[in-house]
This record gives structure tokens, sequence and C-alpha cells, in this order.
């Protein structure tokens, strides 16, 4: 009698085993709405605290897929110099205070987390609203800034950077 429940067990735990492997592949394979989405597992649960506060931005640059945008608003360079969430700082802000110069003409730069058809995060996206002219280049791409896209709305377009969050480089 005791043989049998446990066999039961057993073979309940195995069953619900298998159910569990075949909703995870499936969830794995599954492809998300390139322009509608959430970042996944701990590492999307780790930028979204960043961007909180942001405005999130949809339908703007449909040129990248798979990229999730935010308009971050800067009033002056002491917007960009908060160090009170430290996270938030060193991903948002620090990286883009050398850039100051061209932000400051339209008062917001962009943050894109560029993930794969699946939601896994792949790169992080600094873009500087302008034109494409070369004055409107921050430092003429020589920080790489080399990838100039237009507006889905018609308005100004944006330059671009690339980051490697994981290998801490610029993807040119």
């Amino acid at each position: 009698d005791n043989e049998e429940e446990e066999i039961n067990e057993v073979t309940t735990q195995k069953d619900f085993d298998e159910y569990e492997e075949s909703v995870n592949v499936s969830r794995e394979n599954q492809e998300i709405d390139p322009y509608d989405f959430n970042v996944r597992g701990a590492v999307g649960d780790f930028f979204d605290n960043i961007v909180k506060g942001f405005e999130e931005v949809k339908g703007k640059f449909k040129e990248i897929k798979y990229c999730k945008w935010y308009k971050i608003k800067i009033n002056g360079i002491d917007d960009m110099c908060n160090t009170a969430d430290y996270n938030k700082y060193t991903v948002a802000y620090y990286p883009m205070l050398n850039y100051y110069p061209y932000i400051k003409k339209y008062g917001y730069f962009f943050i894109g987390y560029k993930c794969d058809s699946k939601g896994d995060l792949k790169y992080i996206v600094y873009g500087i609203p302008g034109n494409k002219d070369k004055d409107e280049q921050p430092y003429v791409g020589k920080t790489g800034f080399v990838t100039w896209i237009s507006s889905d709305d018609g308005k100004v377009g944006c330059w671009l950077m690339f980051y490697d969050y994981k290998n801490s480089n610029i993807v040119v």
C-alpha cells in the first residue's frame, strides 16, 4: 500500500516536471512582439529599475526591432550628476555626461534596451537627438555614435551608440 503511494507520487512528480519542462521550452522558443515586450529575467528586472521614472517611448524608432526606448529629459548638467540612485547614475547618466553639449540643444536623450527575439537583453543603446548632419553627430562618430535613424513621427532623428554591457565595450 505504501509502495503504491510512492509510485503514484513519483509518477505525479515526473508528470509535473515534464509539464513544467514543456511550458518552459515553449516559452523559450516563443517570439515576442518586436515593439511591445518586457526584457526577460533578472537582468530585465535590474534594467527595468534603472528606467523607472523615465518616459517609455513606443513607435518612434521602428527601424530597430526588439528595442525598448526611454526618453530621459535633461534640464541642466546637474540632472546628469545625481548619484542618489547609483545604478541609474552609472547606467543612464554617467556614460552620457560628455555628450551634454549635444543633449542640451534638445533637452533630452534616449536609452534603449536592444534584445533578441526572445526578450533577452543584448545591448544598451544610447541615443542623442539630432539631424543627419556632421555637426549634430556627437564627436563626428569617434566615440561610437555612428548610426543615425530617422524617427517614425517625421521629427528629429537620433544618433545611436550600441554598448555591450557584458563586455564593457562599444559595438561599432
